[in-house]
């Protein structure tokens, strides 16, 4: 059971206190989630029987990425809303790639463009990718706009916003404007005053090389092991994070074939500008490989694999797909 106070629109504990424990959407082992609504004074709110309610999780304050949505509409003297939610959605499956990653979380009662009841945060868990049974795109999505006069919106968050409204599918109605839970960002502080200027130390040792998440469809599991493909249909890898100053990308691949073996050829690009392309042997074994950045890259990494040059050999009539563990290593220049 999950707990929610309707004044502050938060997760709570079963006495309206603060909740420590924030909610984990884990809907691989548990779809069901339900919760109850309190009052102020912690005390229990039944649902309106024959209200549709719906609980929908997001992306943070980033753009529209609808990663989930579920409805109820609870039935005659119900207690609580029960939610069937499935996370096995292409949205899901392509954005939460890391545990516990934050996302928002929301409950709306009259579904397209109602109140909003529950605002907060929660953890997510992965979902991996079955080849044999892809996720369904995810429609209706839920469509998040920002304001900071309440007449000028925008899909992304700016600063000195302070009002947000949202609408069920792309011809929605908008709900009515409700304020974001933070202030708009201050003024700027005053610059402290210079300090003495001191003797550079020794240089420290060198460190070990930082790993890094990477978005891409689809993310499978091969003998136990997390990692992507590159091939004719999936043919784009993505860091999660923006970088800076990375000199190479270190990575693990191999051919998803113990018969097949041949070359891929890899076009790195930093900020949607392509970088040379470079040939990467590719064998039946995992095997390490170092994408060199020079100049070094600051910005958003991705990877694409030019399955139409002729030099891309890995193929058995079709391309064969190259498997890329999820455990990169990135060395900063």
């Amino acid at each position: 059971m999950n707990y929610f106070d309707l004044a502050s629109r938060r997760l709570c504990a079963v006495d309206g206190s603060m909740n420590l424990a924030p909610l984990r959407i884990d809907c691989e082992h548990q779809s069901l989630l339900e919760f109850q609504m309190l009052d102020a004074d912690g005390l229990p709110v039944s649902p309106e029987a024959g209200t549709l309610y719906t609980f929908s999780g997001a992306l943070g304050y980033y753009g529209n990425q609808t990663l989930f949505a579920a409805t109820c509409t609870p039935e005659p003297g119900a207690e609580t809303l029960v939610f069937n939610v499935d996370t096995y959605t292409a949205e899901y499956v392509r954005y939460v790639q890391s545990e516990n990653m934050k996302i928002r979380v929301q409950i709306h009662r009259d579904g397209d463009g109602g109140d909003v009841l529950l605002f907060d945060t929660a953890l997510a868990v992965p979902r991996l990718y079955d080849p044999k049974n892809p996720p369904e795109p995810v429609t209706p999505a839920l469509f998040f706009e920002f304001s900071a006069d309440g007449s000028d919106w925008h899909d992304a968050l700016l600063p000195g916003d302070t009002l947000e409204r949202v609408r069920w599918g792309a011809d929605g109605i908008s709900s009515d404007p409700f304020d974001i839970p933070y202030g708009p960002q201050g003024p700027q502080g005053n610059q402290g005053q210079p300090g003495a200027t001191g003797q550079q130390g020794p240089q420290g040792a060198t460190g070990e090389p930082g790993g890094v998440y990477a978005y891409a469809v689809p993310l499978v599991e091969l003998d136990g092991v997390p990692c992507h493909y590159l091939d004719g249909t999936y043919t784009e890898m993505r860091l999660a994070d923006f970088v800076r100053n990375v000199s190479t990308l270190k990575c693990y691949i191999r051919s998803a074939s113990d018969s097949v073996t041949g070359n891929v050829v890899l076009i790195p690009s930093v900020n949607g500008v392509p970088r040379d392309a470079m040939v990467i042997p590719v064998t039946a074994t995992d095997a390490p490989q170092v994408i060199e950045f020079d100049p070094p890259a600051t910005g958003m990494i991705s990877i694409t694999r030019d399955t139409g040059d002729e030099r891309d050999t890995l193929k058995d009539v079709d391309p064969v797909t190259a498997v890329i563990g999820t455990d990169l290593q990135i060395e900063v220049f």
